[in-house]
């Protein structure tokens, strides 16, 4: 099993920066991605022998190109409670700012919910 950490593909904040050039940066997005560094890196896996490749991130069912690769797709929920808490235990640079998670992530997570259902 090979696995993809989509955290892995994160634009620096001076790239993001570029993309989001007036406002702040929404990291729960494609374009804060280096997305086709990972469609190219998951097509350089395919062509070894790995029985199973997982690509794990909560924009790796988001991107067209990233989904046409793959043979089957499991997309886990999670409750807000559980959501927040993961999120406070991790270390983002930058950090998030005040508000981000209310604001930003869990909106973000019921469009791509919606998008993935859809």
């Amino acid at each position: 099993c090979f696995v993809f950490n989509q955290d892995k593909y994160f634009k620096t904040l001076e790239e993001a920066k570029l993309v989001f050039p007036d406002s702040e940066v929404n990291w729960e997005t494609c374009p804060a991605l280096k997305m086709d560094d990972l469609v190219a890196d998951v097509k350089e896996e395919i062509k070894k022998d790995h029985n199973v490749i997982v690509v794990e991130g909560h924009l790796a069912l988001n991107f067209a190109p990233l989904i046409e690769l793959y043979d089957a797709t499991i997309f886990i929920t999670l409750s807000h409670e559980l959501a927040l808490k993961r999120r406070l235990t991790r270390c983002y640079d930058p950090p998030d700012g005040p508000g981000y998670f209310e604001n930003v992530v869990w909106p973000a997570y019921f469009l791509i919910l919606e998008e993935v259902k859809g």
